[in-house]
């Protein structure tokens, strides 16, 4: 297990407000033994202190953007948007909005597994505070969890559990390694069955992005992709 861990680009105060949230519920057995909502409740604990005082306010979504922006996060205005209509079912009913978002919104999940990448080391101050036979049952059902969630939390369940059992320069190593492929966007033409794609630009602006993955492929015979392009376009 890592040794206590602090985060980065993140005040005490809200540092402080996410672990003391974080231990609330995994002190709670729903938090801990329900596999569908460990993560789900787990993201509700890290995201309320941020998005609950933004309820109510004209500028709500750049409140919560500009607050993950703290933790080093950045999400899309859509999950933004979405993170803010939530919080009309409270605190307490939170997770199960959260649980239904990520599981039927594909970038909401992505920026989901953002998160727990960027307050792993919250995590792990909470996990700290178990037993050590404890820690391990509550990471397994961490990913497991993660797992049921689908998308790229599913994606990234098992490399999440092991780094929440890291520590040192081998932490930061796996930490980074994990938030760099969560950046990472992939556009792909894919013409399949005979079809054809015509006349189709893709572009992403380096400024915004990370890691950039680009490809067209014509699969089967007839298929075909004309007068198409992809461009990333410069800095």
């Amino acid at each position: 297990m890592a040794e206590k861990a602090s985060i980065q680009k993140i005040n005490d105060e809200t540092r402080t407000r996410i672990v003391t949230s974080l231990g609330r519920w995994f002190a709670r057995p729903i938090g801990r033994k329900v596999i569908n909502i460990v993560v789900p409740g787990a993201l509700a604990a890290i995201l309320w202190p941020i998005v609950g005082p933004a309820v109510g306010t004209a500028a709500a979504v750049v409140a919560v953007q500009n607050g993950l922006k703290a933790l080093g996060i950045g999400v899309s205005d859509d999950t933004a948007k979405k993170l803010v209509e939530g919080t009309d079912l409270g605190e307490d009913d939170y997770h199960s909005f959260l649980e239904q978002l990520f599981k039927n919104d594909r970038e909401a999940n992505k920026d989901a597994a953002k998160v727990l990448a960027a307050t792993a080391p919250a995590i792990i101050d909470v996990l700290k505070e178990q037993e050590p036979a404890e820690q391990g049952e509550l990471i397994a059902r961490i990913q497991q969890s993660m797992k049921d969630q689908g998308g790229a939390l599913a994606e990234t369940a098992e490399e999440y559990g092991a780094l929440l059992q890291k520590g040192g320069e081998t932490f930061d190593h796996a930490l980074a390694a994990l938030q760099q492929r969560l950046t990472k966007i992939e556009q792909v033409m894919i013409a399949e069955g005979g079809g054809t794609i015509s006349n189709s630009q893709q572009e992403v602006d380096r400024a915004t992005a990370g890691n950039i993955g680009q490809g067209m492929h014509a699969v089967g015979e007839g298929s075909r992709i004309d007068g198409s392009s992809q461009r990333v376009s410069k800095d």
